[in-house]
């Protein structure tokens, strides 16, 4: 083991010098700067990535089960089918999606309307995590006699330029009777998730009050699920599409284009970490080449 560090100084140092020669400095630097830039980029790419699922599973359901109609008779169904979701799950709630515009002093915008049940939905306990007020899903719930009540992305809520307590007409197309519908609805809380496409586009409200618009008792567009493990969404979506008669998706698929879109990004970091590290494997090559050139006769003599 001496006899091989004794070499490697011999050949990195400087000839008849104890220093070491530029060029060991310079490649040894190459190697450290290769192996500091590979282990920083992964480091924070596999914590993005983890950060980014955790927000994603956190604001949407961990599986819905849902039909492009609607499901009519939905507390019947529920009771039909619990048996087979009963011991994979924490809590079920039904839910309405429904694609509308908002509007406030002149500006306005497209958004998504998401009605869920106020606190007694299954995404309640991670949803409230984003809401300010923490209890404004607590707010939703309000006499029919009154004014409706909306919770506002923070993107959405800035380019409409309203705030809390602020009233926005939100206009929506009635497929039964062919007409636009304008209902006026009362902020009273703000959804802030950090992610721009959903707080530029995501809305809540009550989900009977959309039952009361919409003139559809016992109806929805599917029913959202709590699972015991989120991870096992796919298994279980795999488990429940070839039973019941409607989509199931888990939430992995809700936003594919966001995971497609984070893995492209997870490509192109990579990618400049390996050109980095060629860089330095490239310098480390010349160096020895040089070196061996230079030490022929020590090389011929050993």
């Amino acid at each position: 083991m001496q006899l091989i560090i004794q070499l490697a100084k011999h050949f990195l140092c400087r000839k008849n010098s104890h220093r070491l020669s530029y060029s060991s400095i310079i490649s040894l630097s190459g190697i450290a700067l290769g192996i500091c830039a590979f282990l920083v980029v992964m480091t924070v790419l596999n914590s993005f990535q983890k950060e980014m699922k955790n927000l994603i599973a956190d604001i949407n359901p961990h599986v819905v089960i849902y039909s492009e109609n609607g499901i009519a008779q939905v507390k019947n169904f529920q009771k039909k089918w619990e048996p087979i979701w009963k011991n994979d799950i924490i809590m079920e709630s039904p839910f309405i999606f429904k694609e509308s515009i908002a509007s406030h002093e002149g500006h306005t915008s497209s958004l998504y309307l998401r009605a869920i049940p106020g606190s007694q939905s299954a995404s309640a306990s991670r949803i409230q995590n984003f809401l300010n007020p923490t209890n404004a899903l607590g707010l939703l719930k309000t006499d029919e006699k009154k004014i409706p009540k909306i919770i506002l992305g923070y993107e959405l809520l800035t380019k409409l330029q309203a705030h809390i307590n602020d009233s926005v007409d939100i206009m929506s197309f009635d497929s039964n009777s062919k007409k636009m519908n304008y209902i006026k609805y009362q902020v009273v809380g703000i959804f802030h998730a950090g992610i721009s496409q959903y707080d530029k586009q995501l809305a809540f409200i009550d989900f009977k009050a959309m039952q009361n618009q919409l003139k559809k008792d016992d109806w929805a567009t599917g029913i959202e699920f709590s699972l015991k493990d989120r991870e096992q969404a796919i298994n279980i979506e795999k488990k429940w599409s070839p039973l019941i008669p409607f989509s199931v998706l888990p939430w992995q698929e809700i936003d594919k284009s966001l995971f497609l879109q984070i893995e492209r990004d997870s490509r192109s970091l990579k990618l400049i970490v390996f050109v980095i590290s060629f860089v330095a494997c490239f310098n480390v090559i010349i160096t020895l080449v040089f070196t061996v050139l230079d030490r022929t006769s020590d090389i011929s003599i050993l």
